[in-house]
């Protein structure tokens, strides 16, 4: 008789309504990494083997993108992350959050402050604050190939805006498999937004943006730290918004280093 295939388990959670896909390595203090718009966990494929020797890192995909289910219903991203600790038996975690996965580790640190041990907003949005990132010519590409259902299309020019610098095949890629994903019309924003609040966090904050950012995001950080008491200002020297990729030996000692003070 043929031996039966081992099949390894899938890592998904039950989390407020929605299924979602983690990975992790490594034990010890928990760090969770929470990934840009567009992609997905595999944004911190290098950060799950660099932290792991230290740490108990752990990758999440936010509902609809990479392996997790789809949104059937409204939602807060920071609420799935504070329930994905729930889901694991985490009491306290170090989030590390990109773009909008930033936006959420700042929601979810004022949601629930004695869940983080420190912050890491990489190039990170706040809850509450628009932006401008494209130009006119660039919005109107991206909407006439999204409207024209070249979803591919629509994803290299976020790419060409977001992450001149740290665009590889693999990143692109990434980007094509969540080209199609629009999750507008389920995910809420934080309630109340972040962008008057930032004064309440009192916990060990980094706060890190490329020199190859856009300004508006440069902007934010700028608040975040000036906002946030005792937070850190770290410029990445040739980084744009996806520093992990761009810059990825500098990402992970000034990350490394700021966890070994605190």
């Amino acid at each position: 008789m043929a031996a039966e295939a081992i099949v390894e388990p899938v890592p998904y959670v039950d989390v407020n309504g929605g299924q979602l896909w983690y990975e992790e390595r490594g034990a010890g203090d928990p760090v969770v990494f929470l990934h840009a718009g567009l992609l997905d966990s595999r944004q911190w494929a290098r950060q799950l083997q660099t932290f792991s020797p230290r740490y108990r890192a752990i990758a999440l995909d936010a509902r609809g993108f990479g392996r997790s289910r789809q949104p059937a219903e409204p939602y807060r991203r920071h609420e799935d992350v504070l329930g994905l600790l729930d889901a694991l038996g985490i009491e306290r975690a170090v989030l590390v959050g990109n773009s909008v996965g930033g936006k959420a580790a700042v929601d979810a640190t004022l949601a629930q402050p004695g869940r983080v041990r420190a912050l890491v907003a990489v190039g990170a949005a706040i809850s509450g604050l628009s932006f401008r990132a494209y130009t006119d010519e660039q919005g109107e590409r991206a909407e006439a190939a999204w409207n024209a259902g070249d979803f591919r299309g629509a994803a290299d020019v976020w790419l060409e805006v977001w992450a001149p610098v740290s665009t590889d095949d693999e990143l692109r890629e990434i980007a094509y498999a969540n080209a199609e994903i629009d999750t507008d019309d389920f995910e809420l924003d934080g309630d109340p937004p972040a962008v008057e609040r930032l004064g309440e966090l009192r916990l060990p904050t980094l706060v890190l943006v490329g020199d190859r950012e856009v300004q508006s995001i440069v902007d934010t950080s700028r608040k975040i730290a000036a906002d946030v008491e005792g937070a850190r200002l770290e410029l990445m020297a040739g980084a744009d918004h996806i520093p992990n990729r761009a810059q990825p030996d500098d990402f992970d000692r000034l990350v490394l280093e700021f966890l070994a003070q605190t």
